[in-house]
Formats: C-alpha cells, sequence, structure tokens
C-alpha cells in the first residue's frame, strides 16, 4: 500500500503546488484571490492548503491546459510570451 499515492486527494502548500506546476509563488497566490479552491487553516501563519486534483482542474478550466506539468505530464512550454 505504499504506492497509494494517487488514491484521495494530495493536499500540498503553496510553494508546493507553485513548484508542480512549475510557477511562481505570487501566480498561486493571484489564483487563490481569484477564488481557486483552498482551506486555510487556523494558526498563527493561517497555513493554506490547496487540493491539487481539485485545484489544477480550477486552473485548466479558467486559464487553458497550458499548465501540463502537473499530473505527470512534461510541459515546457506553457509560459510562452
Amino acid at each position: 500500500m505504499a504506492d497509494g499515492q494517487r488514491d484521495g486527494p494530495t493536499v500540498m502548500g503553496r510553494r508546493e503546488f507553485a513548484k508542480r506546476l512549475k510557477v511562481s509563488t505570487h501566480r498561486v497566490d493571484r489564483w487563490l484571490d481569484e477564488g481557486m479552491p483552498h482551506l486555510v487553516l487556523d494558526g498563527p501563519q493561517g497555513r493554506v492548503l490547496i487540493d491539487f486534483g481539485e485545484a489544477w482542474q480550477w486552473v485548466v478550466k479558467k486559464y487553458g491546459a497550458g499548465y501540463g506539468a502537473a499530473e505527470g505530464h512534461h510541459g515546457g512550454d506553457d509560459e510562452q510570451a
């Protein structure tokens, strides 16, 4: 059962989500401001947790599938000018 990572939600912080999608944390913050699904844990820092699958679907629906680094796809051309 060690390889059960794909079973159920994968929850992570802002930095890990940004790293997975190969974008800046500033972009992730902007998406959060725009309504990307997330949870905020109570505490001194108010840690933001992001369900990768749910949030990635939101990003794809809003901006298209150009953020293909997610879900194991290898995108590199997603940041074209």
